[in-house]
C-alpha cells in the first residue's frame, strides 16, 4: 500500500467512533455450550453513532498436542453468527445493549 493511501485510511479511521467495553455479563455462567446463551454489555462511544448494531459470533479455538517422540500440533477454528442486535442510535457516552439466543441456535455450532 502506497504512503499516501495509508495516510488515508489513517484519517478515515480516526473518523470512526472509538468504542471501550465496560462490562460483559454472560449468564447462564457456568453454562454448557448446547445451552442459551443471554449477553448484557455496557460501553462507551466517543461519538454518536447512528443505526448501529451488534453482531454476535461465537469463536471456538481448539488445540492438539501429541508428546511422544514427536510434536504434533493441530489447529481447529470455528466461527458461528449467533445473531445481531437491532439497529438504534448509540449516543456518545455509556451504552447497553442486550442480546439472547437459544438453545437450538447454538446446538448447530460446527468445527471446520
Amino acid at each position: 500500500m502506497s504512503e499516501a493511501k495509508m495516510i488515508d485510511e489513517e484519517e478515515r479511521l480516526a473518523q470512526l467512533p472509538q468504542v471501550q467495553v465496560l462490562r460483559v455479563d454472560i449468564s447462564p455462567n457456568p453454562t454448557h455450550i448446547s445451552d442459551e446463551l443471554n449477553l448484557e454489555v455496557d460501553f462507551t462511544v466517543s461519538k454518536t453513532v447512528r443505526n448501529g448494531h451488534w453482531e454476535v459470533q461465537y469463536l471456538l479455538l481448539l488445540y492438539i498436542i501429541f508428546l511422544h517422540s514427536t510434536l504434533y500440533l493441530s489447529l481447529t477454528r470455528s466461527v458461528a453468527q449467533l445473531g445481531s442486535t437491532d439497529m438504534k442510535d448509540y449516543s456518545r457516552g455509556e451504552n447497553h445493549f442486550q442480546f439472547s439466543v437459544g438453545k437450538a441456535a447454538l446446538m448447530e455450532i460446527d468445527c471446520e
